[in-house]
């Protein structure tokens, strides 16, 4: 998929332009896109146009978008007082090579005679008589939205193969006028049309869910960002407009409180969702059944803490769920990160029986699970047997998700650099398919915590001076918890750049700010992540790496990384 820039707010454009841009991102990553971008016309009035198209040759298209071209070609008469494009984007190409040029300049090389800058007109609605203009090629009418699809093809026709000799230097040209001078003011209109279009409209597609409807299990597997928790959701949300009672599973508890939000977002005609983490279904199930049991004091060791999730509690919810007090509630499950939740091994019962059990028509009730297995925690007790899922759902449809849904180029890149032993298995998991464009991630090494500390409320500050970010669009990871750690520096981090930071069950005060550790970051996302309270990557060993890994892939749009050099990092 192309790159793409943004300049304009999503809510001034029209529904056309962003039908042009589901055919545009169709491309391939050797193109690149500016959506918006303001020019001065002859009367020095400053305006906007809709695309700008770098090519893989490096050649520039001007494309104008208009609703439906009303012009008589035999009179050249634009009727209803129609505006004429032409002219309009003649003066869009006027301005596009006198800034080309202007740029030439200012680098000492001048402009060469190869570089050429083009313009299209697109009419959205197809006219099936053909558009003809005076003083237009008919190579550079776009005749209908499917009509577009044909750029590359047409591409050569109008530009007269212009690859080959000073492809690099229009390349470069071009990046240097185009591809970083946003004014301002589009920057927080870039971050949100990165997050409503590209992450919603462009990328999610729930039409895969239309073409599932008649599967009555589904086992749905992807890898960091491919759109798991988003296709659940819907899936969820789907069931439960059908009148069904939906329980909704997850391990993490600071997820959990994320995906209740998500969910309590969009009102109901009928049905209901509720989300629940596998220890809050536990201590349900306990509760009702009429067992008691002692949970782990302040002062437990970690020992202690691991036996009563995983010998204690998980035992006690069999026995509430086998003594036939607890009555089956829901009509249908989805269950997100699948592979936290335990499978059994060695004749044990799995957690999964357990979540069958509360479906009023057990394993005939609609079952979704979404999963990766290369996220399964090292450190977890339970194990997860993809093989035991698939048999205790033997007639489930099987997809793999292949699409990165969720990331910018540079952050993919990012994650992908990340490559060692025990990052690999997730590494495997992303595509190479990024086409949003966004900020380098910033990876700083302080000498201490309080240096790091510091600088990451520097940089937040002026990412919310600049409208890059909300509070509320900014998560905040440490490499532990930071509401229950015993050392001094973490005890005392309760705001960054005079912004509360609150857990993220909590419900959020104005101004606050997500945070978590590394690993219960799972299945959460944020347009911007600072990670803090760590060594640089390469200093960590292989179970820190993976830790580290999870926590960078929850940034869509921004990634912060302020660490601590190791010989400091170990004092605190």
């Amino acid at each position: 998929m192309p790159l793409w820039i943004f300049q304009r707010p999503p809510e001034v454009c029209n529904e056309h332009e962003f039908e042009a841009a589901e055919c545009l991102r169709r491309l391939t990553d050797q193109w690149m896109i500016r959506w918006g971008f303001n020019y001065r016309d002859g009367a020095g009035i400053t305006r906007e146009g809709d695309f700008l198209i770098r090519g893989p040759d490096g050649h520039i298209l001007i494309l104008e978008v208009k609703k439906i071209v009303r012009h008589d070609a035999f009179t050249g008469v634009w009727q209803e007082d129609y505006d004429s494009p032409v002219e309009q984007i003649q003066k869009q190409l006027a301005a596009v090579i006198r800034m080309m040029k202007d740029a030439a300049s200012r680098s000492g090389r001048p402009e060469r005679p190869n570089l050429r800058v083009e313009f299209a007109i697109l009419s959205a609605n197809k006219n099936p008589s053909g558009i003809r203009l005076h003083g237009v090629e008919p190579m550079q009418i776009f005749n209908g939205l499917e009509s577009l699809r044909s750029l590359p093809s047409r591409w050569n026709q109008i530009f007269s193969k212009g690859a080959g000799l000073g492809r690099e230097w229009r390349i470069q040209l071009f990046n240097r006028v185009f591809a970083g001078n946003a004014p301002p003011s589009a920057r927080a209109a870039f971050m949100k049309r990165n997050d409503r279009m590209l992450l919603e409209r462009a990328t999610v597609d729930y039409e895969l869910l239309d073409s599932l409807a008649a599967n009555r299990h589904l086992l749905v597997r992807g890898g960091a960002g491919s759109g798991k928790t988003w296709l659940a959701l819907e899936q969820a949300r789907r069931w439960a407009e059908a009148g069904k009672r939906v329980l909704m599973l997850c391990y993490n508890i600071d997820f959990a409180a994320d995906l209740a939000t998500q969910a309590a977002a969009r009102r109901l005609k009928s049905g209901s969702i509720e989300v629940l983490s596998w220890e809050a279904l536990s201590n349900r199930l306990v509760e009702s059944a009429g067992i008691r049991l002692a949970r782990p004091g302040v002062n437990a060791t970690r020992e202690e803490i691991d036996r009563y999730y995983a010998v204690t509690l998980p035992t006690a919810v069999l026995d509430a769920v086998t003594g036939g007090k607890i009555l089956s509630a829901y009509d249908a499950l989805v269950v997100d990160e699948g592979q936290d939740h335990d499978t059994g091994s060695k004749g044990k019962i799995s957690w999964w029986e357990i979540y069958f059990s509360l479906l009023v028509s057990g394993k005939k009730s609609p079952i979704a699970v979404f999963y990766d297995p290369a996220q399964h925690p090292e450190f977890y007790k339970q194990p997860f047997l993809e093989k035991s899922l698939r048999k205790l759902l033997p007639r489930a449809a099987k997809i793999g998700l292949q699409k990165n849904r969720r990331y910018t180029r540079r952050i993919l890149g990012y994650l992908k650099s990340l490559d060692t032993d025990a990052t690999r298995p997730l590494i495997e998991g992303l595509s190479d398919d990024a086409f949003l464009d966004g900020e380098e991630p910033v990876i700083e090494v302080c000498p201490d915590f309080e240096e790091a500390r510091s600088r990451a409320a520097e940089f937040l500050l002026k990412s919310i001076r600049e409208g890059s970010v909300a509070p509320d669009d900014v998560l905040v990871l440490c490499d532990r918890n930071p509401f229950t750690a015993k050392n001094t520096s973490l005890k005392a981090f309760r705001s960054l750049g005079g912004h509360p930071l609150l857990p993220v069950e909590k419900s959020p005060l104005p101004d606050s700010i997500r945070m978590t550790s590394f690993n219960k970051s799972k299945g959460l996302d944020a347009r911007m992540v600072i990670m803090l309270h760590t060594w640089p990557f390469e200093d960590l060993p292989s179970k820190s790496q993976t830790s580290y890994w999870m926590a960078a892939s929850r940034a869509r749009q921004m990634l912060a990384v302020f660490a601590t050099r190791k010989a400091e990092a170990a004092k605190v």
